[in-house]
């Protein structure tokens, strides 16, 4: 049975309150060649981020003076 709008928008909404209640997302990627669109699951809150949206965190943080390794070990 397909997922409905209703029972998708739920699941997304679900996603994005575990996302936005982490205080710091950790990740453990594969090694390259990633795929597009993939998703990975934070090893902190459960929440899932595509391979784009995990890359574009990981910039926000270093610009704020973080440091890489602390979201996936062995970034830099």
């Amino acid at each position: 049975m397909s997922e409905t709008v209703k029972e998708k928008f739920e699941r997304i909404k679900e996603n994005r309150n575990k996302l936005n209640a982490c205080p710091c997302h950790k990740f453990d990627l594969p090694s390259p060649p990633y795929k597009l669109g993939f998703k990975w699951t934070c090893l902190n809150c459960g929440g899932e981020m595509k391979g784009e949206a995990i890359f574009e965190y990981i910039n926000g943080y270093v610009a704020a003076g973080g440091d890489a390794n602390n979201i996936v070990e062995g970034w830099n």
